[in-house]
């Protein structure tokens, strides 16, 4: 099948200012009509019966936040959607409140080292409850919504920010052609401990293979590496 290629334009705002992209997409396997349909129907069915089975978790979760932490117990970030939609990805806070202002916590060595990978070893913004959280994946549970909602679905890339868009490289135009997950070959594959780069190849390979025997196959080894906390931060 040949490829479907296109130019599309993504506005966003990062640091109070307006970020202007033209960004060359180029869709690699030209996933079907019905695999789409069938995926979004599992999402929905998937994600509510997971709210019903889960809420009493998700409020437990929602206390002990409150009652260890000053701040909200749902923490909404921007992330970069299908299309290049930014939406609200919701997740359990798992930091301390007002844990964008790198400054006030970090030091200069640990903002360079965070900006360069996104991730910080032993980061100081992360409190007791969020530590656990994070061990476990389960500052994770809230994206159910974001499943109901139609801006993620179970399995795909790992949603990212705005400001990763320049460090994720020239993927970035296949990266959009597909839902980000709440899952993916990237959550199986080291999780925390990947660069960016090996990210980007990791989405690529999924776009590529795109499937539904493809996707059971991640929420099972997701399972295995959720239970070793392999990875995990």
């Amino acid at each position: 099948m040949e490829a479907k290629e296109s130019y599309m334009p993504l506005e966003y705002e990062l640091n109070g200012e307006t970020v202007f992209h033209v960004v060359h997409c180029r869709e690699l396997n030209g996933a079907s009509d019905r695999y789409l349909a069938m995926k979004r129907l599992l999402d929905i069915i998937c994600s509510f019966c997971s709210i019903v089975v889960l809420s009493f978790l998700l409020f437990a979760i929602s206390v002990a936040i409150r009652l260890t932490s000053e701040g909200p117990a749902i923490y909404t970030q921007k992330r970069v959607g299908k299309n290049g939609r930014i939406f609200n990805m919701y997740k359990f806070r798992s930091m301390v409140d007002g844990a964008e202002d790198l400054e006030r916590f970090l030091s200069p060595e640990q903002i360079e080292v965070y900006e360069t990978n996104r991730k910080l070893g032993n980061d100081p913004r992360i409190t007791k409850a969020g530590s656990l959280l994070r061990k476990t994946s389960l500052d994770e549970l809230p994206q159910i919504f974001n499943i109901i909602k139609g801006d993620m679905s179970f399995v795909g890339p790992r949603p990212m920010m705005p400001e990763e868009i320049e460090m994720y490289g020239g993927n970035f135009g296949h990266y959009i052609t597909v839902k980000p997950g709440l899952t993916g070959l990237w959550q199986i594959n080291c999780r925390s401990r990947t660069r960016m780069r090996d990210r980007a190849r990791l989405d690529k390979k999924y776009i590529e293979n795109e499937s539904l025997g493809f996707d059971i196959s991640i929420i099972f080894k997701t399972l295995g590496v959720v239970f070793s906390k392999k990875g995990a931060c």
